[in-house]
This record gives structure tokens, C-alpha cells and sequence, in this order.
């Protein structure tokens, strides 16, 4: 089984297993877990790995020794794992897939012990690059024309990326559910986003305008939540990050 496919990039692995940081024997659910390359190399890290994604997906399975809960991830119901079950969630490159993020993260903070750590990372549509495609062409890279194929009921179900996320659409997402963002990182800076760092002091003005600005709601808890946002917003993992790693923390019931 040692060519288990990867679907995030190569560098995304080591990046998230850096930021997870446990104590060997931690268990740890890789949720949307593919082939299960990465629940391999977890396995290896000497972590106790379980996996779960849809039990008819594009792709098998395939990481020994790992045990394996098919599981619909678009659906109704919650993972098929007991409440607080687990030390620490992955999920790479999974929620662009999905018809609805919020819902993910919902099922996701139910079986995680509180203090554990939730690691999510989909393509960073916010970085210069991505934001000049959008403006150029309507979509983003990695979210273009949907190829789609007809099943025998006459559905036609997409196959590509479907849920383009912004690292502030899965703040909010995280924040009202019971999570607080630790780190917001990346595994690698686009070059053709960093050509574009002369724009930087436009930006910069842009996004301190509206951090900054007093719409009459604003207590010293929500000026706080904004200079984060703007902080993350200006930092080079979301202006130049190929992909966007989060790393969160179970804090409270949503």
C-alpha cells in the first residue's frame, strides 16, 4: 500500500502533522480521509488513527491497520464516533467539496474532547493571485467550469470543487461553533501572488479601513475580534498561501 494517492499538496502533510503536536498514542480522526495517505502517515507518527468519508467515494481506502467508518459528510447525521472521542480532527482539502461547511464543523466539534485540536486546510481563494483570476475570468483557481456526469437515476452530480471557502466564511463557520482559531498558516507561497505584492499598501489601507471603522456595535470584544481578522486577512499565508492550513481549538459548546 505504499502508493496510496495524495490529493492535497505534497508540502500540506508535514505542515499539518507539524502543527498537531501530541503525544504519541493521541488519537487522532482524519476526517474525509480518501485513499488514507495521510492516515498512514499519522499512523506512523505513532498517533491512533481511525478515518472516515463516504462510503462510495472517487477513491478506496487503502491505509493497513487503520480502521475505516464510512460516513456521508454532506448528510443529516453526525459522524458515526461517540462524543468526545478524540484528541485531534484533520480534515485536507475535503470541505470544497462539500454542499455545506457549516455542517462539517458542527459534526466535527460533537466528537472532539474539549482543548482538542481541529486542523482544516482547502485552496486559498483569497491569495493576490486567486483574487486577480476572480476578477478576471468570475471563478477561482481550482473552482472552474464543473464537469459533471450523469448517474443512472438522470442526476447529474459534479465531480470538481464545488464550495469555495474564504479563510473568514471558515472563521465564522469555526467561531459559532465552538472553536477558536490557534494559527492560520501555509504550506507553500504562489509565486504569481507574490508578484503581485506591490499592491500590499492599497490592501493593507483597505482592510485597516474596515477593521477600524465604528458602526455603532462595536464593543472592545468585537474591536478585538476585527484587528484579528485583519491580522490573518494581511498575513502572507492568506496573501500568498497556496493553500490555507487553520489550526483550531475546542473551547466552548456552540
Amino acid at each position: 500500500m505504499s502508493a496510496l494517492r495524495e490529493f492535497g499538496h505534497p508540502a500540506t502533510y508535514p505542515k499539518v502533522l507539524s502543527l498537531l503536536r501530541l503525544k504519541p498514542g493521541s488519537r487522532i480522526l482524519d476526517v474525509g480521509a480518501g485513499s488514507g495517505y495521510f492516515s498512514r502517515e499519522l499512523a506512523r507518527a505513532g498517533y491512533a488513527v481511525h478515518a472516515t468519508d463516504a462510503p462510495h467515494g472517487l477513491v478506496q481506502f487503502g491505509a493497513e491497520g487503520v480502521p475505516f467508518s464510512p460516513c456521508d459528510l454532506n448528510g443529516p447525521g453526525d459522524l458515526p464516533f461517540e462524543p468526545e472521542s478524540f484528541d485531534a480532527l484533520v480534515c485536507i482539502e475535503v470541505v470544497e467539496h462539500l454542499e455545506n461547511h457549516y455542517n462539517l464543523v458542527r459534526k466535527c466539534h460533537k466528537v472532539l474532547v474539549p482543548g482538542g485540536l481541529f486542523v482544516i486546510t482547502t485552496p486559498n481563494i483569497l491569495n493576490l493571485a486567486s483574487r486577480l483570476k476572480f476578477l478576471l475570468a468570475g471563478f477561482y483557481p481550482l473552482f472552474g467550469y464543473q464537469y459533471e456526469i450523469c448517474d443512472a437515476g438522470g442526476y447529474f452530480r459534479p465531480q470538481n470543487h464545488i464550495s469555495p471557502c474564504s479563510y473568514w466564511q471558515l472563521r465564522h463557520s469555526l467561531h459559532t461553533n465552538g472553536f477558536r482559531i490557534v494559527c492560520v498558516a501555509t504550506e507553500k507561497l504562489r509565486r504569481s501572488s507574490l508578484f503581485l505584492a506591490p499592491l500590499i499598501p492599497l490592501i493593507w489601507w483597505r482592510t485597516w479601513s474596515d477593521a477600524l471603522k465604528e458602526d455603532g456595535k462595536s464593543g472592545v470584544g468585537q474591536r478585538a475580534c476585527k484587528k484579528e481578522l485583519a491580522e490573518h486577512m494581511l498575513s502572507s499565508a492568506v496573501l500568498f498561501g497556496k493553500s490555507l492550513i487553520i489550526c483550531t481549538e475546542k473551547v466552548s459548546t456552540p
